[in-house]
């Protein structure tokens, strides 16, 4: 396993075995994918960094995580893609207008984040 700084604190995989999720000494979540022949990086989650995060644990179904470090926080986490950015649309509110887009992203055309 390459890429965690520091030290490998916890290690959880998921009940069907294709996730693996690893709490670090430098504050980072990575979940990994564990169904191909090599592991794959699907996420590094940094909520807790620069500190340590010592527990780490994925919901049954692979698609929800928690951890908790040396702040005596806990972080979760929601893995599924679709559902994740429909909670970040709702958080957001409005969405970018055209005119902010074309202003930071001139090159790349116009695409409502948001429904």
């Amino acid at each position: 396993m390459t890429g965690a700084g520091g030290y490998v604190y916890a290690v959880h995989y998921s009940a069907d075995g294709r996730r693996v999720a690893t709490a670090a000494g430098d504050g980072v979540v990575r979940v990994y994918d564990t169904s191909g022949p090599t592991l794959h990086l699907l996420a590094s989650l940094t909520a807790m960094a620069p500190e340590a995060v010592y527990a780490v644990a994925l919901h049954p179904s692979g698609t929800r995580l928690v951890a908790g470090g040396s702040t005596e926080a806990i972080v979760g986490w929601d893995l599924d893609p679709e559902r994740a950015a429909s909670r970040a649309c709702t958080w957001l509110g409005d969405p970018v207008a055209p005119e902010e887009w074309a202003r930071y992203l001139p090159s790349v055309p116009y695409s409502r984040p948001c429904p």
